[in-house]
């Protein structure tokens, strides 16, 4: 059975991978800092973010045309690329920071205006492929999504959306 992405947002995958990703970088980033906690966050990442940006452009994407499942498709690859780009180009990498950042210190998740911190890692990229899960998840070909009640589904993602997007903040 396939799924189309807003299902995805209230499932397990989803959830799950959000909440790592948070606790990933609010706690144990500062408790146990090493290899570990610099892989989870990205792998958690990986899961969750095209989730979430295909969510947020599905109603545009709709009402050009472009299935959903194309869109967590092109919505992954990005994730890959970007994130890739990020890890291994110095220009890239500048831009990451310089945008973050201007966006935490407009949202006032931030005051210093030099930029979100960033660790160029080549090895991070190992992790690249788990966008490959959402991809499977939209088709279908994952465990079976659950959806939990509307109202509790919506709170747990927007607050575990703000506790991710806020988690690079030092």
């Amino acid at each position: 059975m396939r799924r189309n992405v807003s299902e995805l947002l209230v499932s397990p995958l989803f959830l799950g991978a959000l909440a790592t990703w948070a606790f990933n970088d609010h706690v144990l980033k500062h408790v146990a800092p090493g290899v570990v906690s610099g892989k989870l966050g990205d792998a958690a990442a990986m899961m969750a973010f095209p989730i979430l940006l295909a969510a947020t452009t599905a109603p545009v994407s709709g009402r050009l045309g472009l299935p959903q499942r194309r869109l967590l498709d092109v919505c992954a690859l990005a994730t890959a690329v970007l994130f890739a780009a990020t890890k291994l180009n110095d220009t890239a990498a500048n831009a990451y920071r310089l945008g973050l950042g201007a966006a935490q210190s407009l949202l006032g998740w931030s005051g210093a205006s030099g930029g979100a911190a960033l660790t160029m890692d080549p090895t991070d990229v190992l992790v690249t492929p788990l966008v490959l899960v959402p991809m499977l998840a939209v088709r279908g070909c994952l465990l079976p999504v659950r959806v939990f009640a509307p109202l509790a589904a919506t709170a747990a993602v927007f607050a575990l959306s703000l506790a991710g997007c806020g988690a690079t903040v030092p």
